[in-house]
């Protein structure tokens, strides 16, 4: 018997006997009220509405009475047992017990309209003697379908397991009998012939019971972390670093089996890029590895004669990746904050999954190289930490790594992770990582080097971890920006516009885009031109989408948080905007025209401050709800140094949010970093200062501060100085752009670096994000040594000195050009440029006859305009300045086929005009036309 007895009916009995049910009346059914022990009644609320008892008397053969829930609609349902059991020979436990749902109405047999509705498991262990030793086992959780109407009966009974398979034809009732939908079932009872197991009990709370409530539990409340209360035993940091933040190498086999290290990332040359290539099924052409901790702290840090060039041409802040973080996590370790901390190298080539699941190529201290795996080095950090748990600090394409080790190991992942902080995770993919992989933008994703575009879009296109930046279907859904617009007005770019749209704002549309579905990119020009967009891999874009439907979706579970902290206030890429222009293409051919007017697509930035420089926003805060803003826009203004995505995390303000959030501490709002995202000043006026030829662009403020693109010493690459507070700068192939604020004074420097044709555009960028004003500079002869230099002030430019063979000495000053143009003026122009493009004596003497020609026509055409003369003899001198133009072409036309004749024996000047120089010529003759 129970304890104690209560004074009302709860429930209506049931009377077994042998496998015959019978109604029994309620005044006679063995109705108990079960008392809980008081330890439970502290932790659980009260019981209430229906239970019932399994009777003291278990020993009477086929004899047992169990309650049943009579009719009633029920949201939650909870089961609570204790019992003894004890096998003929095998000693079992109990080890669940196994609902039947009746549906509306009771059946008079117990073999007719059952249907199995649910089951909740629990596990004891017998003791040597079999006994289960009075084990009180609890079980809550929601059994189906008891959420669903309409009122229904439901029988419960105590079931053993028989196999470690779940289903339920694996469990057997008491009396040995399967619980399978095919086969009738009756009550378990003590029978000695037969049965295989039976229950017994005593007296009080000894006695075996059920209890059953509708009652849902409150949700279990986790004991506070000692580590949170106290702020002073932080978990062990493991980082995860970015894109290209960690070193790879290579053994380049001479023979004999004696291997020659080679590093090819970060490249010492550009010979070394093609050792990134992977092949088509995502395998690595070579062997690459990277070793223990060797995350890049710096650009050139492993070498040192090119890290004192880099330092002095860019600054500290210019070559800066991982060296101050790794510098602050140190001084954590010596202050006593956390324990340990750790980075993982990984090759960035691979899928985020692909690298959890299959590791890394390490050389580890020993000088072996062995595949190390993430989940190992998380697992043995995890073992040494105060907390038993890791704090993941990831940058970059880290998050997105540092996600797919969390999905990986499922329930287990809060085991060992306690939270992940991501700086600067392009979770949904970030639209600047469409120009690195079709035209070779930026050619690194922001680490510093402006290297061989070709070279690097080819080794890009094999890469899956590069697709992972993409944006993905998530970036459309929650960001409404397309992320890149055709003009339908330009021969090439209404093609685009035509196939798929004015502005790309969905996936689908990007993803044909960028894998060329509708085979446009071969009717943009020659495919090795960055300018014609390259056609990536349909299969690995499939494979970057099946990842971030993955990530994209993971929630973390309870016990890990997850906050995101973005970068603000930087130049970003949020669109590609498509235009169609021209350009001059000469070429060496005898029998076709020499020089011809050649359409070409081309790309700019639409940019927003919306950002790190690479990252959006957006994307870098996701969907994670502890979302942190950095405003680097004031940390520049305060002359705290120049921040981007790829230094980010050596900011003070970033490094202190991290130390907060590792000891648990709130990260408050403070100078620079908000749990809001800012909004002054989104969209400054700015001078836009952009290049399209064969130079490096260089802007200089009053205080000598610099930003534009530099040369490396003793490297094959150049590099990105961004010293002018509010400046940024996109390299896109020979096109550069240098964004400074609009208000201030400057000097811009090209320098060039190939023979060409350069034009220099300096647009005044209002605060829409348009172009409220601009000049341009066109046809501007350069050489591999030329110098060209103009003032702005307050965005008005002075003239453009120009030195053609770098002596220091200004050749001639160039003019800009724009409809109001002078003609006169332009053609006073044309004669002192082609003066210092260094032809011979003869080719400039007849130009410069050709052009005085042309200007005395011009001024007559100009004094016939002015008084009015015959109309008829103005459209005639019109038509014959036109047609003296059309034939200097052809002289300039002819004098290119004359440089590629061989020269006789003993003569050393080459004849005719070469065809850079040429492109320059003819430019200027159909800008000429153009002013006409």
């Amino acid at each position: 018997m129970v304890k104690r007895m209560r004074a009302r009916t709860l429930s209506i009995g049931l009377l077994v006997v042998g496998s015959f049910v019978y109604d029994v009346p309620p005044a006679q059914a063995a109705v108990v009220d079960s008392q809980l022990d008081a330890s439970a009644q502290a932790t659980q609320p009260p019981l209430t509405d229906y239970w019932t008892s399994i009777s003291s008397h278990m020993l009477v053969p086929n004899f047992l009475a169990i309650g049943y829930v009579p009719p009633r609609n029920l949201s939650f349902l909870g089961v609570r047992f204790r019992v003894n059991a004890r096998g003929g020979g095998n000693y079992h436990c109990p080890e669940g017990v196994l609902m039947e749902y009746y549906g509306t109405s009771l059946p008079t047999m117990w073999d007719r309209g059952v249907t199995r509705a649910g089951l909740v498991a629990a596990t004891t262990t017998p003791d040597a003697n079999g006994n289960c030793d009075y084990t009180t086992t609890d079980k809550w959780g929601t059994i189906a379908p008891v959420s669903v109407s309409p009122l229904s009966y439901y029988v419960f009974f105590m079931a053993v397991h028989t196999s470690s398979v779940s289903g339920l034809d694996n469990w057997v009732s008491m009396n040995g009998k399967p619980f399978a939908s095919s086969t009738p079932v009756s009550f378990f009872g003590y029978r000695p012939a037969t049965s295989n197991y039976y229950v017994w009990g005593t007296t009080g709370l000894d006695a075996p019971y059920f209890e059953l409530f509708d009652t849902a539990p409150p949700p279990a409340v986790p004991p506070p972390d000692p580590c949170v209360a106290t702020h002073t035993c932080a978990s062990n940091v493991l980082f995860l670093p970015g894109i290209e933040g960690s070193r790879l190498y290579y053994r380049d086999i001479i023979g004999l089996g004696v291997g020659i290290e080679r590093q090819v990332w970060e490249p010492d040359f550009h010979t070394d890029i093609p050792y990134l290539a992977m092949n088509a099924d995502g395998t690595s052409k070579y062997p690459l590895y990277t070793k223990d901790k060797d995350i890049i702290d710096s650009l050139y840090g492993n070498n040192v004669s090119e890290s004192v060039a880099a330092k002095l041409k860019l600054g500290e802040a210019g070559v800066q990746v991982y060296g101050d973080l790794e510098h602050s996590m140190d001084a954590l370790v010596a202050s006593g904050t956390i324990k340990e901390w750790q980075a993982y190298p990984y090759d960035w080539r691979y899928d985020v999954r692909d690298i959890v699941n299959d590791g890394t190529l390490t050389e580890m201290p020993n000088n072996t190289i062995q595949r190390v795996y993430l989940k190992n080095v998380l697992e043995e950090m995890a073992s040494t930490s105060p907390s038993r748990k890791v704090t993941i600090v990831a940058h970059s394409n880290g998050g997105l790594l540092a996600k797919a080790l969390a999905v990986s190991l499922g329930a287990d992942a809060s085991k060992y992770i306690n939270r992940i902080i991501m700086v600067g995770t392009p979770q949904w993919g970030t639209p600047s990582d469409i120009g690195v992989m079709l035209h070779g933008d930026d050619q690194t994703l922001g680490l510093g080097l402006i290297m061989q575009g070709n070279e690097v879009r080819a080794v890009t296109e094999t890469l899956p971890g590069v697709y992972g930046l993409l944006p993905s279907p998530a970036y459309f859904s929650h960001i409404s920006d397309p992320v890149t617009t055709f003009d339908p007005s330009g021969f090439f770019s209404d093609k685009f516009a035509t196939s798929f749209g004015p502005a790309l704002s969905s996936f689908t549309a990007l993803k044909d885009f960028i894998t060329n579905s509708a085979g446009l990119n071969e009717q943009m020009g020659s495919v090795t031109d960055l300018r014609t967009p390259l056609a990536l891999s349909s299969s690995l874009v499939d494979k970057a989408v099946a990842t971030h439907a993955v990530l994209d979706a993971w929630t973390p579970p309870e016990g890990i948080t997850v906050p995101a902290i973005a970068g603000w206030g930087q130049d970003t890429v949020k669109s590609l905007a498509y235009a169609t222009g021209s350009k001059v293409v000469c070429t060496n051919l005898v029998f076709t025209s020499a020089c011809a007017n050649a359409p070409v697509l081309s790309h700019t930035p639409v940019l927003t401050q919306d950002g790190d420089g690479t990252v959006v926003s957006t994307s870098a805060v996701g969907d994670m709800s502890g979302g942190l803003y950095f405003n680097t826009k004031d940390f520049e203004n305060q002359h705290l140094g120049e921040i981007i995505h790829q230094n980010i995390t050596s900011a003070t303000p970033i490094q202190t949010a991290i130390a907060d959030l590792l000891k648990g501490t709130t990260v408050v709002d403070n100078a620079f970093i908000k749990t809001i995202k800012p909004t002054g000043g989104t969209n400054p006026i700015k001078l836009r200062v952009s290049t399209h030829s064969p130079v490096n662009l260089v802007i200089t403020d009053a205080n000598g501060n610099q930003s534009g693109v530099l040369p490396i010493p003793g490297t094959d690459f150049s590099g990105i100085q961004r010293d002018i507070p509010g400046s940024s700068v996109q390299v896109f192939d020979d096109e550069q752009y240098v964004n400074v604020p609009q208000s201030s004074s400057y000097k811009i420097a090209m320098s060039g670096y190939a023979g060409g044709s350069a034009t220099l555009d300096i647009d005044t960028i209002g605060s829409a994000g348009t172009i409220t004003a601009t000049t341009t500079f066109t046809n501007i002869p350069t050489t591999a040594s030329s110098t060209a230099t103009v003032s702005v002030i307050n965005g008005a430019p002075d003239t453009l000195a120009v030195d053609v063979n770098g002596d220091g000495i200004s050749d001639f000053t160039a003019i800009p050009t724009s409809p109001s143009t002078d003609p006169i003026e332009y053609v006073h122009y044309m004669r002192s440029a082609i003066k210092a493009l260094q032809l011979t004596k003869n080719t400039v003497q007849m130009l410069d006859v050709q052009l005085a020609n042309i200007e005395r026509g011009i001024v007559f055409r100009g004094a016939d305009k002015k008084h009015g003369n015959n109309f008829v003899l103005y459209k005639y001198k019109t038509i014959t300045l036109v047609a003296e133009l059309e034939a200097l072409k052809r002289y300039v036309e002819m004098q290119v086929r004359l440089s590629t004749l061989k020269l006789p024996y003993g003569h050393s000047t080459q004849l005719g005009i070469s065809a850079a120089k040429a492109e320059v010529i003819i430019g200027m003759i159909n800008q000429l036309e153009t002013l006409l």
